[in-house]
């Protein structure tokens, strides 16, 4: 059995960056992974039910289908009966080398709950990937073991505990905003590190982590009976600065504001410097390890694409 099924929750392991390089092809390989129990690269699937899980009518999915077997992803597709098909897939390893993609970076784990909206979900995941690098960073520099480290959001539910006095203090959550106090080492997913990471631009990052936008495409989704965006925040970390040079207080104050690694602006007498995001993600968060020859096979590819003088 295929070791990246689980049976009990019906969920698969996805690739934020395949996603993010062939998001309605690699969906239909998810849907099929999802409908092949045993893990055999066999499915039996049924055109509408695709269409429905897929937020989709059953003309997409069939047009879906026919992209994949044009990129090889498909190597059968046998109609069983009225819009019922017996497909065999190909592997990730096989995705990832017709992509050029070493496979590297974020993975989650997806459900068909998670399909009609894939693109969010991989930039999630990703937020989520690097804040938890951060993190690991964030605590190592401090002093602290890793292998105690706690989900980022949490330690801001918690900021009252023991952990966090004195200038390392979360001085104030609100829905959209966590002020912290100066000693804090900041941590956090960076919309530049996402962008870089699945090869899209900051705006198309920035407008898929929107919680406005977010908001908008459930109502959507709802209205039209499909599966809504699953719950997301994020809360813009701002930490005080201490000891400022008085050259700076007055530059700050005369232009509002003025970049040093983020934002600085004045607020309640204090100087406070805009830092990355933290990100409350619900996703289920992992690594995605190819095999060692499709690594090895991109390597010799671009050493012939590319071979030195």
């Amino acid at each position: 059995m295929n070791p990246s099924i689980s049976l009990t929750h019906l969920q698969v392991k996805a690739s934020a960056t395949l996603i993010a390089q062939a998001p309605t092809c690699y969906t239909a390989i998810l849907y099929c992974r999802l409908q092949d129990m045993d893990g055999s690269g066999w499915a039996t699937i049924k055109a509408s039910e695709m269409a429905k899980a897929c937020g989709r009518d059953v003309v997409t999915v069939l047009s879906w289908l026919r992209e994949c077997e044009k990129r090889g992803w498909l190597y059968s597709r046998t109609r069983k009966g009225q819009g019922i098909y017996r497909i065999s897939y190909a592997s990730i390893n096989k995705i990832a080398i017709s992509l050029g993609c070493d496979g590297k970076g974020t993975a989650f784990f997806v459900s068909e709950k998670h399909l009609p909206h894939l693109k969010d979900y991989a930039v999630e995941a990703t937020l989520e990937g690097g804040q938890i690098q951060s993190l690991h960073r964030a605590m190592k520099e401090d002093g602290k073991d890793r292998d105690n480290v706690l989900d980022a959001w949490r330690i801001f539910e918690n900021h009252t505990s023991e952990y966090w006095r004195g200038d390392k203090s979360v001085i104030h959550v609100s829905q959209t905003k966590a002020f912290v106090g100066p000693g804090l080492i900041c941590f956090g997913g960076t919309q530049a590190f996402a962008a870089r990471k699945l090869g899209v631009s900051e705006r198309t990052v920035q407008r898929r982590v929107s919680t406005s936008r977010r908001d908008v495409v459930s109502r959507k989704a709802e209205a039209l009976d499909r599966k809504p965006l699953l719950d997301f925040s994020k809360w813009q970390v701002i930490r005080r600065v201490k000891n400022a040079p008085r050259a700076l207080w007055q530059q700050v104050k005369a232009d509002q504001q003025v970049g040093m690694n983020g934002k600085l602006f004045l607020l309640g007498g204090q100087l406070w410097e805009a830092k990355p995001n933290i990100y409350k993600s619900t996703l289920e968060v992992c690594k995605y390890r190819l095999a060692r020859r499709v690594k090895r096979y991109l390597s010799n590819q671009l050493e012939t694409c590319n071979p030195s003088n």
